[in-house]
């Protein structure tokens, strides 16, 4: 019984978090219909100027269940746009997601630039935090599948040397190949965790999981 209770004990679960920057292209259906039938929740963060041409998008990822996250309506540069510029972005594509039934409680900032006045607007919307990410995939600077996987391993061992469990990463749906790319990925994931073993000291399973519900765990962290 106690061999039975210090195995249990080193078993870890890490949770990877996909998200999916600046779409929809005619790709992201689907990337959707994919990661539903392998229930898998991800999060999206698509551009005001995109969905325009899009009528159906948002629809499908309130239908299957994904997460949707703020990232501007135009993919604004926050560090060189006025207050003003930033407040409007900001507002109007808080108001497109939500009149499309979805509660939004995370932004991204488009290409990683920062703004003191996100700190405002999180806070006048009610948002939980930044949505920020551990590996940028690369993915539209023509970096291989075989690179993108070389860096989601990389990156997964440095955390577990950290002794910490969780990752998330970033793909873009505007790109070509991302279905392609996400269905290598989460084989890569599988076949992970066909290589573990039981007998293994401080065995680790992974799972793809909510990015949502990570962001919030390391909030409190």
């Amino acid at each position: 019984m106690i061999q039975i209770l210090i195995l249990l004990s080193s078993i870890h679960y890490f949770d990877v978090g996909l998200t999916y920057d600046d779409g929809p292209t005619n790709e992201s259906h689907k990337l959707i219909e994919y990661l539903r039938d392998e229930k898998i929740t991800a999060m999206f963060f698509p551009t005001g100027l995109n969905l325009q041409w899009d009528e159906n998008y948002l629809s499908e990822l309130l239908i299957k269940k994904q997460e949707v996250g703020n990232h501007t309506y135009s993919h604004l540069e926050l560090d060189k746009a006025p207050i003003k510029k930033i407040d409007a972005e900001f507002t109007r594509q808080h108001e497109i997601l939500v009149r499309a039934g979805f509660s939004v409680k995370f932004f991204r900032y488009p290409s990683g630039k920062p703004s003191k006045r996100l700190k405002y607007l999180l806070k006048k919307y009610n948002y939980d935090g930044i949505a920020d990410w551990d590996v940028a995939t690369g993915d539209i600077f023509k970096k291989t599948d075989d690179q993108i996987i070389y860096l989601i391993d990389r990156a997964i061992n440095k955390k577990l040397l950290k002794q910490n469990f969780d990752l998330i990463i970033l793909f873009h749906d505007c790109s070509a190949g991302v279905l392609r790319r996400t269905r290598k990925l989460v084989q890569f994931i599988k076949i992970k965790n066909l290589n573990s073993s039981l007998m293994d000291k401080g065995v680790v399973f992974y799972q793809l999981s909510s990015p949502a519900e990570i962001f919030k765990r390391r909030l409190v962290e």
